[in-house]
């Protein structure tokens, strides 16, 4: 029976070896030869060749008329009964195709009717999507049969859909090329709140640290309008800048900031310092090197359309009329934490 030694408990507790593990097993999946997870719908997913999926109407491509005879065996064979096929019979007395329904909100894509079809005409291709905002337009007549596909955009293997009705109506498409302005912003507040960063940890001098604190916190809320999130810069902003800081400059005020300028900033712990930044260091360069096609950013928000609350609006209603109250108890909490601070470090006289 092993006994464990409290000091080599104690140094894998300290470097973090435990940890260590467990990202090394995360990341060892993170390579691109082991990445299974499928990037849809940036990259068309492999489909087997017997996969049946949206029903269409083949053409004749010489003179640009439909293959279908109105024979009906397709429609008899459906087992669904998902099919109508409507017909005439003109001067020659010979069929013709008048009408022609798909129901693919019934369909189970078994293919007999595929099988059943004498001509070329009926076809269950490989296009999978198949999703729609109302039942109404699950429905598919002859003009859509015959027109429908997803076809492979220019860009690349990215799927735009042929009807409208599959679009989201409320949608617009944006150009997702970042303009350049934004870009700009993004770095310059980047740098900013980096160095600032730096600043707060390197300064001996606690009342400049809380004020590139302050510069640190006005970075990373300009950050986040470059990233359209108005609300998250807001927030940024109100609490942490008009709410965490101003308690730091107040308890500030309440030590004597003459006295610590003179004592000793920093421990003398170099070396357990230096091997623990390391260790993170390579942590964060191995994940980063090892599984950077796994950090794809997402879209671009697209903006509400007009007549839509957008989330700002939303979340600032529910938070001053359903969550009014527990908004307000949290403040008197905080009061109460700010007054039992300044009771707390009040100096007393001898006599008291």
């Amino acid at each position: 029976m092993k006994v464990k030694r409290p000091q080599l408990t104690f140094l894998k507790k300290l470097f973090m070896v435990d940890l260590i593990k467990g990202l090394f097993l995360t990341f060892s999946y993170q390579r691109p030869s082991l990445n299974y997870t499928e990037q849809y719908p940036k990259v068309r997913p492999k489909i087997a060749e017997r996969f049946r999926g949206a029903p269409r109407l083949n053409n004749d491509p010489e003179n640009g008329e439909t293959l279908c005879i109105a024979c009906n065996l397709c429609a008899l064979a459906c087992p669904e009964h998902c099919i109508e096929v409507g017909w005439e019979r003109d001067s020659a007395g010979k069929k013709v195709l008048t009408t022609y329904i798909f129901d693919i909100s019934r369909c189970m894509f078994c293919g007999l009717c595929e099988d059943a079809c004498p001509t070329p005409c009926l076809e269950l291709t490989q296009d999978f999507e198949l999703s729609m905002y109302g039942r109404r337009d699950m429905k598919w007549d002859r003009q859509k049969l015959a027109d429908f596909g997803l076809r492979i955009s220019d860009l690349g293997n990215r799927f735009v859909p042929d009807f409208p009705e599959i679009r989201n109506p409320k949608s617009e498409i944006r150009n997702h090329d970042e303009p350049m302005l934004e870009l700009i912003l993004f770095y310059v507040f980047a740098t900013v709140a980096v160095v600032s960063a730096l600043l707060v940890i390197t300064r001996h001098n606690v009342v400049h640290s809380a004020a590139f604190l302050g510069a640190t916190l006005f970075a990373v809320a300009g950050i986040f309008l470059t990233l359209h999130a108005e609300f998250l810069a807001g927030v940024q902003v109100i609490v942490y800048v008009g709410g965490i800081l101003v308690l730091f400059v107040f308890v500030i005020m309440l030590i004597a900031v003459d006295r610590s300028t003179h004592e000793r900033q920093f421990n003398r712990q170099w070396t357990i310092a230096l091997i623990t930044a390391g260790i993170l260091i390579a942590e964060l360069v191995y994940g980063l090197t090892q599984g950077r096609e796994s950090f794809i950013l997402p879209a671009p928000v697209i903006p509400p359309a007009a007549g839509i609350p957008g989330n700002s609006e939303q979340v600032g209603t529910a938070l001053y009329t359903m969550y009014l109250l527990p908004f307000e108890i949290a403040s008197i909490l905080l009061l109460v934490a700010i007054v039992g601070a300044v009771v707390l470090s009040k100096k007393r006289t001898p006599a008291e």
